[in-house]
């Protein structure tokens, strides 16, 4: 009867000594935790690892430029997106981005008469009726910007509203300086193999500021 006593007394010592439960206290804790559970950390450090191993160097230039880009700012996006799923869609986005937190007046001011179909007689002074409207050559705003501002803006040797003569040009010296430096390389392990793959990385860059220059373009 005392050591079976005893052993309960144990039991709830045992339970009261029981440590709390594990607070992350670094951001990169956090980081690497979810990783290990998602896919793992071991895939996460034997891939660079294998890459290397097998004279793939050059690819390991994309794979860590599209984990700092994209792979960690994806992922705390998904962490916001389960932490306020269950939130409102305004609320939520509100949360997540707080530079956009009038787009709900945005959607008010943008949506239809709300009487318009109806015909009440209070809105008669206000609204028309859908079917007086003309139905042909209505073009949205979307269209009108694409066709004014966004055709009219790209004439330079990159457009992609027509191929010129430029365009064909720099491809072509593109795809001609990339074999030139495979042809040189062969099988041996040379820094020129790494130019084709970081020449590509550089195109998205040069995009993203050229659209800059763009009109009615705004950061």
């Amino acid at each position: 009867m005392v050591e079976t006593e005893n052993l309960i007394a144990t039991k709830k010592e045992s339970k009261n000594e029981e440590p709390s439960r594990h607070q992350f206290k670094t951001w990169y804790e956090y980081f690497f935790s979810v990783n290990n559970l998602c896919i793992g950390l071991t895939n996460f450090i034997i891939f660079p690892a294998k890459v290397h191993e097998y004279r793939g160097g050059a690819f390991l230039i994309a794979y860590f430029c599209m984990l700092i880009v994209i792979g960690y700012p994806a992922h705390y996006l998904e962490s916001i997106i389960g932490q306020y799923h269950r939130s409102s869609l305004m609320l939520f986005m509100i949360r997540c981005a707080p530079i956009l937190q009038g787009f709900d007046c945005y959607q008010f001011f943008d949506e239809k008469c709300p009487d318009l179909r109806s015909g009440h007689i209070v809105f008669k002074g206000v609204c028309v009726n859908e079917t007086d409207l003309p139905t042909e050559g209505i073009q949205s705003a979307e269209e009108q910007y694409l066709h004014s501002v966004v055709h009219k803006s790209v004439k330079s040797h990159m457009s992609f509203s027509n191929f010129d003569s430029g365009m064909a040009c720099s491809i072509f010296i593109i795809w001609l300086s990339i074999a030139f430096i495979q042809l040189r390389a062969g099988n041996k392990t040379t820094p020129l193999i790494y130019v084709p793959t970081v020449i590509i990385f550089l195109i998205c860059p040069f995009f993203f500021f050229r659209a800059l220059h763009l009109d009615g373009a705004t950061i």
